[in-house]
């Protein structure tokens, strides 16, 4: 059914155009008067013959991501109203899209009647089998009880028989890691089979085939794109929109972690059924069987599943198309953050990108308010009893999801689940609930604070964004609204218990922790990593992941285990590192304060310059240093120039100043100081400046040790960025002490290379020379400013050079001289006429 026009359709004319008598498909759009052409799609399902609405799978790619020239929502979404997002251009203009009218059975499929029966026998019960009406019976009570069925027919089955023998419900299979594989052809159906009731699974219980979707652009030329702009820029007419059926392997959750064993199947047994069943697909032709593929003897079949054919998948953008993987891993309460930054560093998309660095150091800013205190972000890791781990991992998480569910913008992917890099399998409510109580209270007594520095974060990456953001109904059939989502995770009653599929279109979610069936010593939270990972060219691909993965889900599982320990949460442990803590927070030395500012350097994407192990390992020594700072000097200097070289060139492109060139210059500039302060060679290098530059005016005598300290200190004090070696430190605290204040480009913040820095006619007057000048090129920018600095190298030539040597390009040769003051010259005849002087690393370049 379709509806015509450009007219605005309401929510009661939609429903009654839908109808609601059995099988009748309720997949909703609406249209918005304020975004004409656009159209708003609600939760997809069908109304059984019991009247009871089930949800369909959301296709993966069932529509085309938004064109990347057109918003990905309208900016007008006010309180109450859905989310938007522009229809697919080649899905037809001026209507409002929905999918075929489905017939109902009338009466439960033969296999959810038979696999109910089967676990009633399995769970004791004997006597004569349920027929179709039982089920239904039991269907629809678990709905009026608010207990929504698993969506495919096989967990449907175990709830209903657990239903019908007073049983508790079944907890459905967590597991440290499990993956879905989306495979290549696609698949035919049976005439007027619909596929809501698509299942194979493997006897062996190693993994199971549902359906899912891909689509393309079609050109005229019969050939597919998954872009529209990819088709055209092809030169080729786009002839539609098209999408179909394709197989998708979910495993079993795989045992990965101690006490899983009896609970999960081994890594070798699940690889080895997924690999035999895709090397029969490799070699299949086109239409065969899908019994071929999966063999009766070994697979359990619905009804929609028989008898279906498959194709080859169409070659998109002239590739054939790769394994399409989402990995799902679970994670202990006590220490996922560090998974969560594994992730953000594998991130590949900005926006995915910058929420989970938000909600990292969104988390961190909540442990300041949980403990009263406030701390340098910096020194959150720090912080990690139990009940603070927990809770930074908690809502870390909870701000990636809320931060996805808030309308999306014009870079946005249109799925809701894909605007988030992890999307969380269980509830917000059952994680919360396992949280320690006073972390459950301190949500609880916060709540408003929590709220509104969420969204003070998240305002920093959608301007403008208020509080009525939390007003915006969820896209589902439910009215409860992004803030009934989040009270979820603040308040221990929210007026809407709002699960995941609600929430972000999340099929299959867990209302409970998962445990191994008690075989695990701390219980799991899942995560469904939505791009990390997500393309493998072949199966051994996926078993590298998965060997990564499985080395962080254990080594967390392991942490997990040591923060239950009583020795972990030791009062005189804990209380030493947060007196620590607050320490470098507060802490007035200016090695300390320039160090934790580099470690917040952060990129475009909000992501940290310095990774987790670095900043830990600085932390570390900036705690020696601050008990002992005569001692941890130089281990400390060692440290951060050791850093500061490894996350990027040590000599950096020239009239570059991005984010890792700050960092990078504020740790060379603390390390410098501390290696060089107690250098008596800084002392004459500064008396050598002061002596010889003429502009600072000096006419005093030379300065003493103690002199050349105070004045470091101040230039550590004022300097943005700090000078990074000993040439640079002594031309600066010759300035301080001459002028008072610190060379001009060294102060107020990053330096900007601009052209006023370097006159291009200015006099170098070499010693002993006719004075003749020498002219400055305007093209090479550097780190130190001889025109300013008044350092004056000697004569070319002059003196007897204590080093010669073959420079590295043709026509270049170097020599080396040393002044009256020990500064070392460097002279590079160069085979275009023009002569560059280095010292200390310094090049200009003379004509």
């Amino acid at each position: 059914m379709t509806a015509q026009g450009t007219g605005v359709a309401s929510t009661a004319e939609t429903l009654a155009g839908l109808g609601t008598g059995p099988g009748a498909n309720l997949r909703l759009w609406r249209k918005s008067a304020h975004t004409a052409g656009a159209c708003v799609e609600a939760a997809p399902g069908v109304i059984d013959h019991e009247g009871q609405f089930h949800h369909l799978k959301p296709g993966a790619r069932s529509r085309p991501p938004a064109p990347a020239n057109e918003p990905g929502g309208s900016s007008a979404v006010g309180p109450g109203v859905l989310r938007t997002h522009r229809g697919p251009q080649g899905a037809g203009r001026g209507h409002i899209a929905t999918t075929p009218d489905r017939t109902s059975p009338g009466k439960p499929h033969d296999f959810l009647l038979h696999e109910t029966n089967t676990q009633l026998r399995q769970l004791g019960r004997t006597g004569q089998d349920i027929d179709g009406k039982d089920v239904q019976n039991a269907l629809g009570e678990l709905e009026r009880a608010g207990r929504r069925p698993p969506g495919n027919p096989r967990g449907r089955a175990q709830w209903v028989a657990h239903h019908i023998a007073g049983k508790p419900l079944p907890v459905l299979p967590g597991g440290a890691i499990g993956f879905e594989a989306e495979l290549l052809p696609r698949v035919t159906l049976r005439p007027g089979i619909t596929g809501d009731d698509f299942q194979i699974i493997a006897k062996d219980g190693t993994f199971e085939v549902v359906l899912d979707n891909n689509g393309a652009y079609k050109a005229k030329d019969g050939t597919f794109y998954k872009s529209e702009d990819n088709l055209l820029g092809a030169g080729k007419e786009v002839a539609e929109w098209t999408h179909w059926p394709i197989l998708e392997i979910v495993t079993a959750p795989i045992a990965v972690l101690p006490g899983e064993e009896r609970a999960r199947r081994s890594a070798g047994a699940v690889f080895a059924a997924v690999e035999s069943a895709l090397s029969r697909m490799r070699h299949s032709p086109q239409g065969t069987p899908i019994e071929e593929i999966f063999p009766k003897d070994r697979f359990t079949y619905t009804h929609d599943a028989e008898d279906a054919l498959l194709i080859p998948d169409p070659t998109i953008d002239g590739i054939r198309p790769e394994l399409y993987m989402h990995y799902t891993v679970g994670m202990p309460l006590e220490s996922g953050v560090s998974f969560l930054e594994h992730v953000r560093d594998n991130e590949w998309h900005p926006i995915r990108k910058r929420r989970l660095s938000d909600g990292i150091r969104f988390s961190g800013e909540m442990i300041s308010l949980y403990h009263g205190t406030r701390y340098a972000p910096p020194t959150a890791d720090l912080l990690d009893e139990r009940d603070v781990s927990m809770l930074r991992f908690f809502l870390a998480t909870v701000y990636t999801q809320v931060a996805a569910a808030f309308p999306g913008g014009s870079q946005d992917p249109e799925m809701i689940k894909n605007r988030t890099s992890v999307a969380l399998r269980t509830n917000l409510a059952a994680w919360r609930a396992a949280l320690p109580q006073p972390v459950q209270d301190f949500l609880r007594d916060r709540a408003a604070e929590i709220r509104a520095e969420l969204l003070r974060t998240a305002g920093v990456e959608r301007p403008g964004l208020t509080s009525d953001a939390l007003k915006v109904r969820l896209d589902d059939e439910s009215n409860a609204t992004i803030g009934d989502y989040l009270d979820n995770a603040l308040l221990p009653d929210p007026g809407h218990i709002v699960d995941q599929y609600q929430a972000l279109g999340v099929r299959t979610r867990f209302a409970n922790l998962d445990t191994a069936q008690r075989g695990l010593r701390t219980p799991l939270v899942l995560l469904e990593l939505r791009s990390s990972h997500r393309r493998a060219r072949t199966l051994n691909d996926v078993k590298a992941t998965f060997t990564d993965l499985k080395q962080l889900a254990t080594q967390s599982y392991e942490s997990a285990r040591t923060m239950r320990d009583a020795e972990h949460n030791d009062p005189r442990r804990t209380e030493h590192r947060r007196r620590l803590a607050r320490e470098l927070s507060t802490s007035t030395n200016p090695a300390v304060r320039d160090t934790l500012r580099a470690l917040e350097v952060v990129d475009d994407n909000a992501a940290p310059i310095l990774t987790a192990s670095e900043v830990q390992a600085i932390l570390a020594e900036l705690g020696a240093y601050l008990h002992d700072p005569a001692a941890n000097a130089e281990s400390l200097a060692k440290a951060l120039r050791k850093v500061a070289d490894g996350i990027g060139p040590v000599h950096p492109v020239p009239d570059t100043y991005g984010p890792v060139e700050e960092t990078q210059r504020i740790l060379w500039g603390v390390s410098g100081w501390l290696r060089h302060r107690n250098d008596p060679d800084l002392l004459k290098f500064v008396n050598g400046i002061l002596r010889t530059d003429r502009t600072l005016g000096w006419t005093g005598d030379n300065v003493d040790a103690n002199a050349v300290h105070e004045a470091g200190r101040k230039v550590l004090v004022q300097n943005t960025p700090l000078p990074k070696n000993r040439a640079e430190w002594a031309n600066a605290i010759a300035q301080q002490i001459a002028r008072g204040n610190a060379p001009p480009r060294m102060r107020g913040g990053r330096p900007t290379f601009r052209k006023d820095w370097q006159t291009p006619t200015h006099e170098v007057n070499p010693a002993g020379s006719s004075r003749s000048p020498y002219p400055l090129t305007d093209s090479h920018v550097v780190t130190a400013d001889l025109a300013t600095s008044g350092i004056v190298p000697p004569q070319h030539g002059a003196g007897t050079p204590t080093e010669h040597t073959a420079g590295s390009g043709p026509g270049v040769h170097d020599s080396f001289v040393t002044d009256d003051n020990g500064l070392r010259w460097k002279f590079s005849s160069l085979s275009d006429g023009q002569l560059c002087v280095e010292v200390a690393e310094v090049c200009r370049k003379f004509t």
